[in-house]
């Protein structure tokens, strides 16, 4: 349930990856979300898009990464 910010943006970004369902805040109640998240616990497909996301930063370190990359063009 994205709110605000840079929220809305991460959501759809997760949805499209297949490891996200997006529900709005306007939309949020428990009938709603139960559905959502039994199938994000239940369907194999979200267990396999999960661990093919995971699997794009095995190894990385975003942080030292950005921070080289920021030195590499000053």
């Amino acid at each position: 349930m994205p709110l605000s910010h840079d929220q809305p943006d991460n959501a759809e970004r997760a949805r499209k990856l297949g490891v996200a369902r997006v529900l709005s805040s306007k939309h949020y109640t428990a009938e709603r979300v139960i559905p959502l998240l039994s199938e994000l616990l239940n369907n194999p497909l979200f267990k396999e898009h999960s661990r093919a996301t995971q699997d794009r930063f095995e190894g990385k370190n975003p942080i030292a990464d950005t921070g080289q990359f920021i030195e590499s063009i000053s």
